[in-house]
This record gives structure tokens, C-alpha cells and sequence, in this order.
């Protein structure tokens, strides 16, 4: 079977292409290609989060609820059997395809031992491997980043141009290149230039063989955000440096900023989009020497695009409430942060009763670190009453840890006397069966339409006589 491996770069339609191919999962399957659930609905992050350095933070980990550095292993060992199971159960299928997409690996797979260790993870499974990833101009994929680092939580002024170089990996293409073919083989990766193909979607379809006439369309997902967006969250915290991230309770939440519409964008200016492109004219030409998936020109940029005046200058205006601004979004953090730890108390505490100790300890831990944000914010009302709890679900889990090996024991006495039964109660069930054949019984003892057909004739039912009605009478 054949993996194609998506793994970025970011900013080049990969949302909008895995929400389009997940939707399509089970008709992509019956043409015969299989888009992996294992590794994540949509964005395949599990397979970017294995193969990270031990130590190595990242966001996606709290989204999974992995928060400790037992949960991380438990989590890197279990992956490689799942995944396994998956790819057999798509070969057994018929399946002749193999989809697997992950733009975070462009961001997040920096060290040549991280992308080792995807080769490891997926080599064995498949037959043959393609890598494909997207490229556009760095200037443009700088502006459509400035978005992402709102998100994180951090401010971006026009001194974030200013770091926009080849030194970063994220943005120099001849680093990524380089990394993915000396790992992989310079024939497995193949480059796609977004200005000359933008519809990712289609490339995607062509390399697997996708018929895309009678699947559902893509929904195209933009996810940028407009230039008082960016200075709403800047005038929040101040006019600080570029690289102070915004504390966690006082940032809008990444969902709510998705959710804000997208009027005007950033636009930093011919000038200095010009500025920025140059940095990486070296760099560009020596990846598209010799290649011929990717030509230079395909890494300048449309720069009609940035003619006209910039808008940098609104990134730092300043905000009369910017204080009160901050109180509220982070009285509404506080609000919200307070709901899902009752929430996740109430969860471990389900799944301590249902005695599922492995959820209830995960919960727990969830549990636990919000607790642990509300006082580091200065919370204190109100989580007396939480405390209690978690710590008689911490008294829960310690009995039932030292009960589990007593439950087992009992459990498998279950299970020995039920064997020993079951050889016993079958021969009597079956000799019952002969006996009841012979005498022309069901199972539950009724004779059988063949022995009550057989049997004595039937007894005509008598019916009682009419009462004669006198002669002569009228």
C-alpha cells in the first residue's frame, strides 16, 4: 500500500483540504483510499506529537488532554499498536491508498532526529511513500503567520517583519527540503508551488487517484484575521515587545478569535514586503536548482497584492480602555476556566464510579491544572469546595488501585467457575435435547408441530345443543 504524506507548510489550504477530506472519509474508502482516523478527525497532530523531543512542549497536548509525562509515554506507547491495527484494517479493506495530513510537521518537526523518528513510525507499514508540500512566497506566508501568533498569544507589532529571515526554519524552504530528503529520499518529496497550483485540493485528488466528481465540495476555511483584531489583542497587554505572550486568562480564546469577521487584513506594504521577499533570494534558488516541481518564480510573489498603503500603524494605535478591555476578557476566562473544572470533576468522578481509573485519573489531571491556573491568576472564591472533591477523588483512586488486583482476583474466580460449569451444563443441556427430540418437545417443552401433526386426532370441540322450540309453536 502507499502513503501520501501531507505535511504542510502551513498557511497553504491544509485546513480546508483535511476538513474536506474527513467529511469524505467513507467515500474516499470505496474508491479505495484511506484517510487515517488514529492519528486525528481532521488535522492528523498524533503523529507530529510522537515524534517530538521528550520535554518538547506543545499546545496540541492539551488539547488531547495528555498533560503529565505519564500520560505523554502512555501516549507514545499506545500510538504505534493503534496506528498498526489501522493501516491492517485499511490493506484487509482493499484499499491501495494511504492518506496522511499534518501541516504542523513543517512548524514542529525542526530537528533532524524529530522527522527520523516519522520515518520510523511510518516506514514499516507501507510500500511506498510520497511526501508532498506546499509552498508559497515567505512574505506571504509571513502575513498569513502574523494570524497564528495572535492566536498563541502573542503581540505582533511591525518589529515581527523585522524577524522574518532564512535563520528561521519556518519560513526557509531549502532547510525543509533538505531535512524531509535526506531522511526520506530526495525522491519521495515533492514540492508543490501554490501560486502556479493553488487548489491543493486537486493535487491531493491527482497523487491518490481520487475521483472527486461525486464527493461533497470543500468548504473554504479563511482563517485570518482582520488588522483591529491583531490590535485589540496588542492593546490588551500594552506596548510591549513583540515577543511578550498575552497571560492565558487575559487572551480571547483562539475559538471565539475564529469566530470575529475578517474585514481588512493586514497589509505591511509593497516596501516592506519587498524587504522581507529579498531575505530569501539565495536561499530560494539554490532549492529549485535542478528540482523541476518548483521554479523561482514560483516563490515571487503577486505584488499587486501589496501595493497601496500599509496599515502596521493600527497594530500599536492606542486604546483609551485597553485596561477595562483586559478585565473583562478575563473575568469571562476566569467564568469559563471555572465551568470545565466542575466539569472535569464531575467526569473523573463518573468514571471513578463506573471504575474506570485510567479516565477518572485523566480528568483528574485536567482538573488539577485548571485549579492550578486559577490561583496562579488570583482566583480564590469558590475553590475550596473543588479542592474537597479533588482530593477525595485523590482517596478514590489510591482504594481503588489497591482493590484492582483483588477485583481481577475475583473476577478470574468468576471466570474459572463459569469454565468449569459450562463443559457440565452443556452435556446435561444436550441430553436433555436428545430426550426432548425423542419425545417430541421444544426446548422449552411445547410438543412439536410434527408431533402434535402425528400425535392423536384432534378432539372436535362439542357444541351445546339449541333448546328445541315446542311444535305448534309461532
Amino acid at each position: 500500500m502507499k502513503l501520501i504524506l501531507h505535511i504542510g507548510t502551513e498557511k497553504t489550504g491544509t485546513t480546508t483540504t483535511q476538513v474536506w477530506a474527513a467529511h469524505n472519509r467513507e467515500a474516499l474508502a470505496r474508491q479505495g483510499v484511506f484517510y487515517s482516523r488514529v492519528l486525528g478527525s481532521a488535522c492528523h497532530v498524533k503523529l507530529h506529537l510522537w515524534c517530538l523531543t521528550s520535554g518538547r512542549h506543545d499546545e496540541s497536548f492539551q488539547r488531547l488532554k495528555i498533560l503529565s509525562e505519564t500520560e505523554r509515554r502512555t501516549f507514545q506507547a499506545r500510538l504505534p499498536d493503534e496506528f498498526a491495527a489501522e493501516v491492517s484494517d485499511a490493506r484487509n479493506s482493499g484499499c491501495h491508498t494511504f492518506l496522511i495530513s499534518n501541516e504542523l510537521c513543517h512548524s514542529r518537526l525542526v530537528m533532524r532526529k524529530e522527522v527520523q523518528r516519522a520515518r520510523e513510525f511510518l516506514q514499516p507499514h507501507f510500500e511506498n511513500i510520497e511526501i508532498l508540500c506546499g509552498l508559497r512566497p515567505q512574505i506571504d506566508l509571513a502575513v498569513s503567520h502574523a494570524s497564528n501568533l495572535t492566536k498563541a498569544g502573542l503581540r505582533v507589532t511591525g518589529a515581527y517583519f523585522d524577524t522574518v529571515g532564512p535563520d528561521s526554519s519556518y519560513f526557509n524552504y531549502r532547510t525543509l527540503a533538505e531535512q524531509w530528503s535526506a531522511v526520506f529520499g530526495a525522491e519521495t518529496l515533492r514540492l508543490v508551488p501554490m501560486r502556479r497550483t493553488p487548489d491543493f485540493i486537486a493535487v491531493f485528488a491527482a497523487h491518490a487517484g481520487i475521483d472527486t466528481k461525486d464527493l461533497e465540495p470543500p468548504v473554504r476555511v479563511n482563517e485570518a484575521l482582520d488588522i483591529r483584531v491583531l490590535a485589540m489583542t496588542n492593546a490588551m497587554v500594552g506596548p510591549k515587545s513583540s515577543t511578550r505572550r498575552i497571560e492565558s486568562f487575559a487572551q480571547v480564546p483562539r475559538e471565539v478569535l475564529k469566530r470575529l469577521p475578517c474585514e481588512e487584513r493586514l497589509r505591511p506594504g509593497l516596501e516592506v514586503a519587498r524587504s522581507v521577499q529579498a531575505r530569501f533570494e539565495e536561499s530560494n534558488r539554490e532549492l529549485t536548482n535542478g528540482r523541476t516541481d518548483v521554479e523561482f518564480s514560483d516563490l515571487e510573489p503577486d505584488w499587486t497584492r501589496y501595493e497601496g498603503p500599509g496599515n502596521l500603524d493600527l497594530l500599536e494605535q492606542s486604546c483609551g480602555f485597553s485596561e477595562q478591555l483586559a478585565a473583562l476578557v478575563h473575568a469571562y476566562n476566569q467564568i469559563i476556566a471555572t465551568a470545565e473544572l466542575h466539569n472535569e470533576i464531575a467526569d473523573s468522578e463518573r468514571h471513578l464510579d463506573l471504575h474506570h481509573p485510567v479516565l477518572a485519573q485523566r480528568s483528574l489531571n485536567a482538573a488539577q491544572r485548571l485549579l492550578a491556573l486559577l490561583k496562579q491568576a488570583g482566583v480564590t472564591r469558590g475553590l475550596r469546595r473543588f479542592e474537597a472533591r479533588m482530593e477525595s477523588l485523590e482517596k478514590g483512586l489510591e482504594t481503588s488501585s489497591r482493590d484492582a488486583p483483588r477485583r481481577k482476583g475475583r473476577q478470574a474466580g468468576k471466570e474459572h467457575r463459569r469454565a468449569k460449569k459450562e463443559p457440565a451444563q452443556s452435556g446435561r443441556s444436550s441430553a436433555r435435547g436428545e430426550h426432548r427430540q425423542e419425545k417430541g418437545l421444544e426446548a422449552d417443552g411445547r410438543p412439536t408441530p410434527e408431533h402434535r401433526r402425528a400425535g392423536k386426532p384432534r378432539r372436535e370441540k362439542k357444541r351445546p345443543l339449541r333448546p328445541q322450540q315446542p311444535t305448534g309453536a309461532v
